[in-house]
């Protein structure tokens, strides 16, 4: 077995795999949108990728969340 064929992978800005997840809040309750973008943001720290200095998250995108 080799040993020094074994490294670990670092993101950096460069590397790191940004998405963009769009959100419609149109009709939806104030909690469980709260619970689906804390799911999106929960996301992060569950990539493969993810190194804790380095901003390597998706981006949230809600719209239609003014009612009045």
């Amino acid at each position: 077995m080799n040993t020094l064929s074994y490294k670990t992978v670092s993101a950096n800005k460069a590397t790191a795999n940004k998405e963009w997840v769009v959100v419609d809040a149109e009709g939806q309750p104030l909690g469980r949108l709260a619970s689906l973008v804390a799911r999106i943001f929960e996301r992060k720290a569950q990539k493969q990728t993810f190194t804790p200095h380095v901003d390597c998250g998706d981006n949230v995108n809600c719209f239609e969340c003014w009612e009045g």
